[in-house]
């Protein structure tokens, strides 16, 4: 290892950098899916605020070590960090062990993964968007199995099409940076309007202006991301609709029939919820207006 290998500091150009940039971001994805799993957590404020103190300074300081270590040797052949540090440094034989680790590592990584994802998908069909079966449980356990078996279908379905498309995972890694960083502007914006207390302000400017510098970044994966966002807008609005009116007409007599008729006006109120016209709620939300 040698200090010399950071000069220069960026050897292929500042566009360089950008451009590495969504592929960077996506080994920092995952501290959202602790939000997903919140109601299963005993006192989910309390420990969530204890991990996020604990666990965010120490993975950041295990990041920047390792890529200042692989940066600061010889230009590798392999890619994969930990053996190439652990072949350097005390030979072959640990190597080996650096790959044993690296798998023993992947399993809990994926399985925190899809047990964040299932919570999404049993939360979204919760909403509507996804279809309501999505929702049920193992009797047993609690599991959320289908959406559980649903992500493993997916999961399939990716690697079955870059296999047949012949493309590495780099494809699947922007595509995806690029869909949580929009998600991550949406949030920043979101919390800024409920007006957060100071330190929540300073962390939704930060994170939505990152979010913003790094998102022209993802290249094709970017409009690819904004007709996905777009069209699962529109899914939820839609199924949202109609959630109001199924439950609206469910009235008995006359006011059965005042509220059937209610169900097709809707007005957006100032938080962006859809609410029946002439209802109380409407009123309120057009005054807020």
């Amino acid at each position: 290892m040698s200090a010399a290998r950071f000069r220069p500091f960026a050897p292929h150009g500042w566009a360089a950098v950008g451009a590495a940039l969504p592929t960077v971001f996506f080994s920092f994805l995952g501290w959202e899916n602790v939000s997903t799993i919140a109601e299963e957590v005993r006192d989910p404020r309390r420990s969530f605020h204890q991990a996020i103190r604990i666990a965010v300074p120490l993975v950041g300081i295990l990041y920047l070590g390792v890529t200042a270590g692989f940066l600061a040797l010889p230009p590798a052949r392999s890619m994969l960090v930990m053996p190439t540090l652990l072949l350097e440094g005390v030979g072959t034989s640990w190597r080996k062990l650096g790959d044993v680790f690296g798998l023993a590592v992947i399993v809990p990584a994926t399985n925190a993964w899809l047990l964040g994802a299932s919570r999404i998908v049993l939360a979204t069909a919760r909403e509507g968007p996804l279809p309501e079966r999505l929702q049920r449980r193992s009797s047993r356990t609690g599991a959320p199995i289908w959406a559980l078996s649903a992500l493993i279908v997916a999961c399939v379905l990716v690697v079955a099409l870059l296999a047949v498309l012949e493309v590495d995972e780099s494809y699947a890694l922007s595509l995806t940076a690029a869909m949580f960083l929009g998600l991550y502007i949406a949030a920043a914006f979101a919390t800024l309007r409920d007006r957060p207390s100071p330190t929540m302000t300073l962390s939704a400017i930060a994170t939505g202006s990152l979010a913003v510098v790094f998102l022209p970044f993802t290249g094709w994966a970017l409009p690819v991301a904004a007709l996905l966002a777009l069209a699962t807008h529109i899914r939820t609005r839609l199924a949202r609709s109609k959630d109001v009116i199924s439950s609206t007409t469910r009235g008995s007599g006359s006011d059965g029939a005042e509220t059937s008729a209610k169900a097709f006006a809707f007005v957006n109120s100032a938080d962006g919820d859809l609410r029946v016209a002439g209802s109380p709620e409407a009123s309120r939300g057009g005054r807020n207006q």
